[in-house]
């Protein structure tokens, strides 16, 4: 009897376990409010948010006449007037908990701050006109709305990103509402696998909160992609190449980043989405592969992952297994 009894627990275990892994999973993707691939048939599809998580649906619009799209990656030429902007919601706005993620290239040499990305007067990424050579950059963002920068990273030391050529960018940001201590961090990678951070800690007091609440409810403001903002669209010396962007709304860490396959809702290390051929990026720089399987926002969702399941239901049949044998165990007992 006990050797029955102890079958059917280790089986609960097992089942509670794929239960638990399986909410993890779904945790991950749940919280993509704004998901940017750059594919479509036509513009407008091009620029759609394509994420269903998110309260709006945040489609870029694009300025000028100059940019370009072609095997799902929207190219920014650094021409004056060009650029894709679109007007703040709440799902862009909260840095309360916040990651910003982008798999992005660069070309030309910046005669000024270039911007990747900016929310003006809430949060900014960049590439710095300083120290620049053929072998690396250097990066820095702000958060929270701060007006000097507040992260900075010199990526020779590290990442070794070159222009030419993808990379990987991520920007979180996170307030603690118990002790108002904001934490923010920039991560580099050149191969979307390691990641390295600069992270950076700022005290807030109850008059800092009010004005950012203020920022994030600013309903004139937007946000631009490729240029430093619509008002002032200088020439920059940069031309950008966006093949993934994403808004999470909650905090990644580098564990997270290097799981995410760009143009694909599938995770790395799931059965579904791991083979780095044909789901969504085949890390080879072409950025995309364009084999349609990475944005029907419902097959490659890793809250239905088939290895979770399959699992699942091995415990559940083991479970009924014991159950079965210990009703007969418990009959011929009785005879």
């Amino acid at each position: 009897m006990k050797k029955f009894l102890s079958l059917a627990l280790v089986a609960l275990m097992m089942l509670s376990m794929c239960i638990t892994a399986s909410a993890d999973e779904a945790n991950f993707n749940d919280s993509l409010v704004a998901w940017w691939n750059f594919e479509g048939q036509n513009t407008n599809d091009i620029l759609k948010d394509k994420a269903t998580k998110g309260t709006t649906s945040d489609n870029f619009t694009q300025v000028g006449d100059a940019i370009t799209y072609a095997d799902g990656v929207a190219n920014i030429p650094h021409d004056i007037g060009n650029h894709l902007e679109l007007s703040a919601s709440k799902d862009l706005t909260n840095v309360n908990s916040m990651t910003i993620y982008m798999k992005v290239k660069i070309s030309g040499n910046n005669t000024a701050f270039a911007d990747f990305f900016i929310y003006n007067g809430l949060y900014r990424l960049y590439k710095v006109n300083d120290n620049y050579s053929e072998t690396s950059a250097i990066f820095q963002a702000l958060a929270f709305g701060t007006a000097a920068p507040n992260i900075k990273h010199q990526s020779e030391a590290v990442a070794a990103i070159v222009k030419d050529q993808w990379f990987y960018m991520a920007l979180t940001m996170d307030i603690d509402e118990t002790t108002k201590v904001g934490t923010s961090t920039l991560y580099l990678s050149n191969d979307g696998e390691t990641y390295h951070k600069v992270t950076n800690t700022m005290t807030f007091t109850d008059t800092d909160l009010s004005a950012l609440k203020t920022r994030q409810e600013d309903a004139n403001a937007a946000i631009v992609l490729g240029k430093f903002s619509k008002q002032i669209a200088a020439d920059r010396g940069i031309s950008f190449s966006y093949d993934d962007l994403r808004i999470y709304n909650s905090v990644l860490d580098e564990e997270d980043l290097a799981r995410i396959i760009p143009n694909s809702l599938d995770l790395k290390g799931d059965d579904a989405g791991d083979d780095n051929t044909g789901t969504g990026n085949d890390n080879t720089g072409t950025g995309n592969d364009n084999t349609g399987t990475g944005n029907d926002n419902t097959s490659n969702n890793p809250e239905t992952g088939d290895t979770t399941w399959v699992f699942a239901t091995v415990a559940a049949i083991a479970v009924m297994g014991a159950v079965v044998i210990l009703k007969k165990r418990s009959y011929s007992v009785n005879k």
